[in-house]
This record gives C-alpha cells, structure tokens and sequence, in this order.
C-alpha cells in the first residue's frame, strides 16, 4: 500500500470516530425529516413545494448543515491531531508535508462534500419531486463543503481554538455580515453556493423570485476557487513551518 493511501486510511479512521459520525449524520437528518414531514402535510400546489424545498435547502442546507459538517471535519483533519499530539509520527516521516496536508485535505473534503450534500440532494428530492433541484442543492453543497474544509483547515494550523473560531465565521460573517451587506457576499462561501445550486435552477423563476439570490455565477466560481486556494496553500504552508520536538534541520 502506498504511503499516500496508509495516511488516507488513517485519516478516515480518526475522521469517522463513532461520536463524529453520529452528529454529522443527525445534522444531515434533519434536512430529510423536514423534508419528509412537509410531503406528508402538505396539501398546497407543486409549485409551492418546490419554493418550500428550495428555501430549506438553501437557509438550512447551505447555511447551517454544511458549513457545520464541514466545520467538524475541516477542524478536525490536522488541527486536533497537532494540538494533542498525535500528528508527530506522521510529520516526523520521509514524506513531503505538502503532500500529507494534500491527502488530508482530499480526505476530509469528500468526506464533508458526501456527508452534507447526500442529504441534501436527499431532502430535496423527497421536499419538492423535482431532481433538477435535488441535484442542484446537492452539488453546491458539495462544493461549498471543499472550500469550507480548506478554510477550516487552514484555520486548525493556525490556532487551537480553530473550532470556537470557525463557528464565529459561520455565525458572523456567513450568516449575518454577508446577508446585510450584499457587496461583500462575493467572499462568503454561503452566496457562491447559493449561486451555484440557483444557476441550476434558474428555469425555475417563480420560485427563486422568493428567494435571495447570490452573486452571479462567473463571479461566485472565481471567489470560490480563490478563497478555497488560499486557504489551502496557507494550510501547507503553515504545516511545512511547524516544528516538532525533537526533529532536526
């Protein structure tokens, strides 16, 4: 087994403990319970359920469930094993630090991208009937997760209090600064989401005319891939300068 596969594997293991998994799949459970609880309800038009869907999908889906996973597993990836000490038999191995962070990453940001999409594009099938809005939601969870997990890892190098940090990002600037102040939803992972799951939904006019609508797709795609390669080359960076006792040159 090559050593890129043997850290993958570990990572996995440390990444779906028992009492991690079991959160992050409460947290994607709710999406589908709604979901569920509204179709059995629900006694209004097609087109309703559609704009119902579309709006729990982004304002819990986007805004919560996946920022949170990707909290939990961006944090978690390298920042908690530097922090209590764990990380040492591997940073002190033969490998490049750059390709350890790059497996990691890899790792952590399937995981994330799986863990909160899947229930998305899950809730959103049952919520609505409609797969163009199921695939939709789903795929821009999963890409804001990649670049969710990329800050958050960089963030776990940099501090131990990267989790409590994290939640004040989702909380501050995600979910409140980038909602009042439309020009600097451009650099908020929640927009370029929002505007990648309603570009593939933009057939459906009247039920995005009762949503916020993101910035436009050209722009939020290069904000995401700016924001999620800084974040990662900042990662790597920072994990190429950390010391471990002991270690020479």
């Amino acid at each position: 087994m090559s050593t890129a596969a043997v850290i993958a594997s570990i990572t996995l293991r440390q990444l779906l403990s028992r009492r991690r998994i079991l959160l992050i799949l409460l947290l994607g459970a709710v999406l589908v319970v709604l979901a569920v609880a509204y179709r059995l309800s629900d006694e209004g038009t097609a087109e309703e359920a559609l704009a119902w869907t579309m709006g729990m999908l982004e304002y819990l889906g986007l805004v919560t469930v996946v920022p949170l996973v990707s909290l939990i597993f961006g944090t978690g990836t390298l920042g908690s094993e530097i922090d209590d000490g764990t990380a040492v038999h591997l940073l002190t191995k033969p490998v490049p630090r750059w390709r350890l962070g790059l497996v990691k990453f890899a790792v952590a940001a399937v995981c994330a991208a799986l863990l909160s999409g899947v229930p998305m594009l899950v809730a959103g099938l049952i919520g609505s009937g409609d797969a163009g809005v199921a695939i939709g939601y789903g795929v821009a969870g999963m890409i804001g997760a990649v670049v969710y997990v990329a800050i958050f890892m960089a963030l776990s190098l940099f501090t131990s209090r990267a989790f409590v940090i994290g939640l004040g990002y989702i909380l501050i600037w995600e979910g409140l600064l980038a909602g009042l102040f439309p020009g600097i939803g451009t650099l908020s992972v929640r927009w370029q989401s929002t505007a990648f799951a309603q570009a593939m939904t933009d057939a459906l006019t009247d039920a995005l005319s009762g949503l916020d609508r993101g910035p436009p797709l050209l722009t939020a795609v290069v904000a995401a891939i700016l924001m999620g390669g800084v974040a990662l080359v900042l990662a790597l960076r920072r994990l190429r300068r950390i010391e471990i006792a002991g270690e020479t040159g």
